[in-house]
């Protein structure tokens, strides 16, 4: 029986979790840079989801389309961030503890458009997982979206507890033709924090959530954010006479509510 191979002094030390910890945040505070790899991005649908019983160095992701370059091979392709969390994850088990806190925990490289986080953890079969992963989340961006789709995430999300969840912002895009939407159902007990990020077009100013469609998603933010402290509107927005006042009065908790960039009159016909 050979005896077992001595464990280097670099090894030793890329495992201190006070080391690891200072590695991770500092890849995990780098917006901007990105790296090469030789595998293209796999799609959303198959892309794997670490955990620390898949520790190993076979997989990985990229979360960026092809950017080819003259000086650089043609089958390069980039990714940032997100990707280079993934990989560290997928070190070994204690790269791994280190890694999927931040990796979790505020939404990386989420698109702005797109509820990547509730269409992540409805991904993934395995409920223990599931939560695992949930209660990572202290910081999340979710997109309003259409009444069948919303009951797609409430099947897969019901039981999910976000135990750690302190601050979302709640992209409001629109329905259009009339329609509502609808808040992904989250369980959000726990958030303080709402920023409403509606959208609004200039030139012609065009404001896209109409007056009904905000009636509604107010009786659903006071559902699924009942203890929320602070709703901040980061964009313009035109609602009925009294809305905010009956939409503030019902939040017991609130302490600050910034309207500032909002309207309030009965023009529910001309977009502007």
């Amino acid at each position: 029986m050979n005896p077992p191979t001595p464990t280097k002094a670099s090894h030793r030390a890329l495992a201190l979790p006070e080391l690891l910890t200072e590695i991770i945040a500092w890849i995990h505070a780098d917006r901007l840079s990105t790296w090469p790899a030789t595998r293209a991005p796999q799609p959303p649908e198959s892309t794997p989801t670490p955990s620390t019983d898949d520790c190993d160095d076979q997989g990985s992701v990229s979360d960026t389309p092809c950017d080819e370059d003259a000086d650089e091979p043609e089958n390069t392709y980039h990714y940032t961030r997100t990707g280079a969390l993934y990989r560290c994850a997928l070190v070994n088990r204690p790269w791994s503890a280190v890694t999927l806190p931040m990796l979790w925990r505020d939404d990386l490289d989420s698109s702005h458009s797109s509820n990547d986080l509730p269409d992540r953890l409805a991904r993934i079969a395995d409920p223990a997982r599931r939560q695992m992963y949930a209660a990572m989340v202290t910081r999340a961006r979710l997109v309003t979206v259409s009444e069948p789709v919303a009951q797609g995430y409430g099947a897969a999300l019901r039981e999910v507890e976000f135990l750690r969840l302190r601050s979302v912002t709640l992209v409001c895009p629109g329905a259009g033709g009339g329609e509502l939407s609808c808040v992904p159902p989250v369980r959000g007990g726990r958030v303080k924090v709402l920023e409403i990020d509606p959208r609004f077009e200039s030139w012609p100013d065009t404001y896209c959530v109409r007056h009904a469609e905000w009636e509604a998603l107010f009786g659903e933010i006071l559902t699924i954010f009942p203890n929320v402290e602070t709703v901040v509107f980061k964009d313009r927005a035109r609602v009925f006479p009294g809305a905010l006042q009956r939409f503030a009065e019902r939040l017991s908790a609130l302490r600050r509510l910034d309207r500032r960039l909002v309207i309030e009159n009965e023009d529910i016909y001309s977009p502007g």
